[in-house]
């Protein structure tokens, strides 16, 4: 039995996988676990968020939404959706403007620069992916900056 979150079980599959022993993950999604040279002994219960972001990437489309910004935390999990958003957008009209990773130990103060850099360039949608605390920071600065 695998690992909960895709962090976890990224560094387990290194570890495991050159000693041949298996892993069935439970929730881990990110779409780095997809690599089956990297991590032959790694499977999951879970489809790969590659699928997620393809379905944000039509969303975004469909809305015709410009100015786009994909800000992820720098782990598995974030990096890997808003990686893969930024693939599945590209080449469409849905520009991606910004393209942030951002540490998992980012302070408040980090995330104020970020949000004062999207609001600089009248960045409109902003798609942000990783732990929930993160998150939490990245919304608290853009309210206190008034950018909602």
């Amino acid at each position: 039995i695998g690992w909960g979150c895709s962090a976890t079980s990224t560094g387990m599959a290194e570890v495991l996988g050159p000693a041949k022993v298996p892993q069935v993950a439970y929730s881990s999604s990110s779409p780095f676990l997809a690599d089956p040279v990297k991590y032959p002994y790694f499977s999951r219960t879970v489809p790969s968020d590659i699928i997620s972001t393809q379905l944000h990437a039509h969303l975004l489309q469909h809305m015709g939404w410009e100015n786009i910004a994909v800000v992820f935390t720098d782990d598995a999990y974030g990096a890997g959706l808003g990686l893969a958003l930024v693939e599945a957008l590209r080449g469409t009209l849905a520009l991606v403007r910004h393209s942030i990773s951002v540490p998992l130990n980012s302070t408040s103060v980090e995330f104020a620069k970020v949000v004062a850099t999207l609001q600089q360039d009248h960045i409109k949608v902003v798609c942000i992916y990783g732990n929930q605390a993160p998150i939490r920071m990245f919304m608290l600065a853009a309210f206190a900056a008034g950018f909602y």
